[in-house]
């Protein structure tokens, strides 16, 4: 990318978009006065997760970042917005419609494809934004069943950036696994603190773990 907004695609990442879709989107990033930075790994197949996520303008933000880049994301929709005539716009853009009721083999599903896929990245946003709640586990099993890694993705409001803080290989190991893997954002700005994790809340005021 020659757009110093923007970084470097490699080869091997899904892509999407034509580059009308990806001009609009660095048009909504300038105004914004927002950018990307870090490195993309070269992975076909990975779970991607997007935190912080202390407010709705995150997932604004993941969309308009990814457009201006190309990258093709897949992401999980309550199966009740497929409705016409939003049905076939939310399959387009990557939405995978999913009953909440009836998912508990959502996880298994989920890493099924991405294994079974050529390329595809799963989007996923462990944390919500009304309340300062514990990490949701889904995406962490969905990358150990499908053996592929965690790509990491901030928002970091302090310097109007989506960060890639890389990726993180899943050993299976939950307990040891987490605090390492949460490290890596300590020091993001989220646009609301208070709604921070109490995990978050707690790495953000411990002592940083050794290297």
């Amino acid at each position: 990318m020659t757009d110093p907004r923007l970084i470097d695609m490699p080869p091997l990442v899904p892509r999407t978009g034509g580059p009308l879709i990806r001009w609009i989107a660095l048009l909504i990033l300038r105004l914004f006065r927002w950018r990307v930075t870090g490195v993309l790994p070269n992975e076909p197949r990975a779970v991607l997760i997007s935190a912080p996520h202390t407010s709705n303008l995150d997932g604004f933000f993941t969309a308009v970042s990814s457009l201006a880049l190309g990258l093709h994301t897949y992401f999980l929709v309550k199966h009740t917005a497929f409705r016409p005539p939003f049905a076939r716009l939310l399959r387009a853009v990557g939405a995978l419609p999913v009953d909440r009721a009836n998912s508990k083999n959502l996880v298994t599903d989920m890493a099924r494809q991405i294994r079974e896929s050529e390329r595809m990245w799963l989007a996923v946003a462990p944390e919500g934004t009304r309340n300062a709640t514990e990490w949701k586990t889904g995406f962490y099993w969905m990358a150990v069943k499908a053996g592929v890694p965690v790509i990491l993705i901030a928002f970091d409001y302090a310097r109007r950036e989506t960060q890639v803080l890389g990726m993180f290989q899943p050993t299976g190991d939950i307990a040891k696994d987490m605090p390492a893997l949460m490290e890596r954002y300590r020091d993001i700005c989220p646009r609301h603190p208070d709604r921070l994790s109490p995990s978050m809340q707690a790495l953000r005021a411990s002592p940083r773990l050794p290297t």
